[in-house]
């Protein structure tokens, strides 16, 4: 009965020992760096550092794979803090940053390969003590191991099927990254009728463009007149072997620039209706209604313009023709008078003896008696 009261106690102590081997501790850091060059590395995990002086800045760098998101949660404790927490990129350019004395930063590069970033942090007041949870989340593209690429030469090959993928644009604040394009490559046969489907994850607006072979664009949607989550879906008729180029892209608007976003990528031989959901074929126009309305509206505000245009001229002109007609035949009367006076302009005198009666007639035209 001991012997097996010791075994389950033993039992006991192993579970537990096994279980607590699994809690990582943090990690202590009684150093840092004083610039780019001697800053102190940290790696996934959490981390407690020292307490920093006034006016001084502490540099630690993090070495991150390609296709993956930097988060950096971080909280500093000082009874008075006036400083920022900074990332730079390799090149000691800033990215994003907080002057707040807890919070996240996060960004999502779309480096080829492995990038170093660094944490900078500093205050105009002491910090009493730091503490860091450094995360690398996997944010790879269609399911494989690193980022899309940025560009025709580094586009990613895929076949037909349905994928995710994420994209980020820095604006300012604390989240943002510069992963702004991805670009797909698919091997298609003459005959096939390709569909392709872009549909943003939440709050998010994308594009999408389509080029031939031979990087000619077939379509293009910039996404900017987009509502929030709108789906792009449009389908192409291949004439001959070869490739297509898929773009999804970040749209630059709207209010969720400086974010990390996720996007479904489905690419199809099949009917559209096979698939299921609620998708209409017949959206796939590249201009939808808000922007044929303010195109309308421009338009007549356009030719309302030209035409008060044209009857301010019209109606001046009509004026200086007018005053002109009566200038010319005001003129034309004085001269006609000055030609032909009337009888009221003939003076005759006559002289007689005072006290002879004078008779006066007036003799009809052509009257010579």
């Amino acid at each position: 009965m001991k012997r097996k009261l010791f075994i389950l106690v033993l039992l006991f102590v192993s579970i537990f020992l096994g279980s607590t081997k699994k809690v990582k501790a943090a990690s202590e850091v009684t150093v840092c760096g004083d610039d780019f060059m001697t800053a102190l590395e940290l790696q996934k995990g959490e981390y407690r550092g020292i307490g920093v002086d006034p006016n001084y800045t502490c540099y630690y760098y993090i070495n991150v794979a390609e296709g993956y998101e930097l988060s950096i949660d971080y909280e500093l404790e000082a009874e008075n803090f006036f400083g920022n927490v900074t990332l730079f990129d390799s090149e000691e350019n800033e990215l994003v940053g907080s002057d707040e004395e807890e919070g996240i930063l996060r960004w999502l590069g779309s480096d080829n390969g492995e990038s170093r970033y660094y944490l900078v942090l500093g205050s105009s007041y002491s910090i009493d003590s730091q503490v860091f949870n450094i995360d690398l989340i996997d944010r790879a593209d269609a399911e494989g191991a690193t980022d899309a690429g940025g560009d025709f030469d580094n586009s990613k090959e895929i076949t037909y099927g349905e994928y995710e993928g994420y994209l980020s644009n820095f604006i300012y604040g604390d989240t943002g990254g510069n992963d702004e394009y991805d670009y797909y490559k698919l091997s298609v046969n003459s005959g096939d009728k390709v569909t392709v489907r872009v549909s943003p994850n939440g709050d998010f607006f994308a594009g999408c463009a389509v080029y031939d072979g031979n990087r000619s664009e077939l379509f293009n949607e910039e996404g900017l007149d987009s509502s929030v989550g709108e789906i792009i879906q449009e389908s192409f008729d291949i004439s001959q072997d070869g490739y297509i180029y898929i773009i999804v892209k970040w749209p630059y608007y709207g209010d969720f620039e400086n974010s990390i976003d996720k996007y479904s990528l489905l690419i199809t031989k099949d009917k559209i209706e096979d698939l299921g959901g609620q998708i209409s074929t017949d959206n796939t126009s590249s201009i939808n209604t808000k922007s044929l309305l303010i195109l309308g509206f421009s338009v007549l505000l356009f030719i309302l313009f030209i035409v008060l245009i044209i009857v301010i001229i019209s109606t001046v002109a009509k004026k200086k023709r007018k005053t002109s007609s009566k200038s010319k035949r005001a003129k034309k009367n004085e001269s006609k008078d000055e030609l032909n006076p009337g009888p009221s302009s003939k003076k005759v005198q006559i002289t007689v003896d005072e006290g002879t009666d004078v008779e006066i007639k007036k003799l009809k035209k052509g009257n010579t008696n």
